[in-house]
């Protein structure tokens, strides 16, 4: 379809968005129709159930999901500042609650996940989380880089495996791909940083968070303070040439609204 900066109408998921926003503001809506379209063109939609762009300043708007307005809207709690450069939590008791299940939504067979972080910090805060008990730190989750300089990104797995000091800092867009079984790469935009072994030999299947690690207990810790500005899960995995793509397509995005970091 043809944006309307060209004289046209949204596409699907831009008009969905503005019948559940009530957003208005051309820049925002041209930059995320121009997403979609490039979603749409490298046919990605059908393989990301969810994405949340962060945009339009408020928490009433950045809690919508992209892809289904009618799915997974985000609940935040806590100490959290929203504007137009997406959302920043406290490092104390600032998270969001997804609803989302990781069997469902990000397979074990094949699935990426990932965060645009504006924010250059070392912290031990989790980013995003889905981990099963605070015995045993099964499950999936990215520290993007932590007071130690490593960056913890398990998917499926223990949280130690594969851990190491792999980015040269915490901004951009950090993606956790597991493309089978015994695989998963780490990406900091287009980037491949890192490729590890690693049996999935966890059926963690507790919902995400973000900017913390819950337990499915209503509670967060492990709080981040990193500024995130767009967060996406995937069904399936990404390959080294459509990470390229899509993170194209989020620096785009990114730029369009004036707060890239790259």
């Amino acid at each position: 379809m043809i944006p309307s900066s060209y004289g046209g109408n949204y596409s699907p998921l831009t008009t969905n968005w503005i019948n559940a926003t009530g957003e208005s503001n051309p820049t925002i809506l041209n930059a995320l129709n121009t997403f979609e379209d490039g979603l749409i063109l490298n046919s990605f939609v059908s393989r990301l159930p969810v994405i949340y762009p962060f945009v339009g300043g408020n928490s009433t708007k950045h809690a919508f999901n992209f892809m289904n307005t009618a799915n997974f809207q985000l609940s935040f709690y806590g100490g959290i500042t929203h504007n137009a450069n997406g959302y920043t939590p406290n490092g104390i008791n600032g998270y969001a609650r997804t609803g989302i299940l990781p069997l469902t939504s990000t397979p074990k067979a094949g699935n990426s996940f990932g965060v645009y972080s504006r924010t250059n910090v070392n912290y031990d805060g989790a980013d995003i989380s889905s981990m099963d008990s605070s015995s045993s730190f099964n499950g999936n989750e990215i520290i993007i880089k932590a007071v130690d300089g490593n960056t913890y990104w398990n998917n499926f797995d223990f949280i130690v495996t594969g851990n190491g000091n792999y980015l040269a800092n915490s901004l951009g867009l950090i993606s956790n791909v597991r493309t089978n079984a015994t695989t998963r790469k780490l990406f900091q935009g287009p980037i491949l940083k890192a490729t590890i072994s690693s049996n999935n030999t966890s059926n963690n299947n507790n919902e995400y968070y973000l900017s913390g690690r819950g337990y499915n207990t209503g509670t967060g810790s492990v709080v981040s303070i990193r500024n995130l500005s767009f967060v996406y899960f995937a069904n399936q995995a990404f390959t080294d040439a459509e990470m390229l793509t899509f993170s194209n397509l989020v620096q785009q995005l990114q730029t369009s609204l004036s707060r890239q970091v790259w």
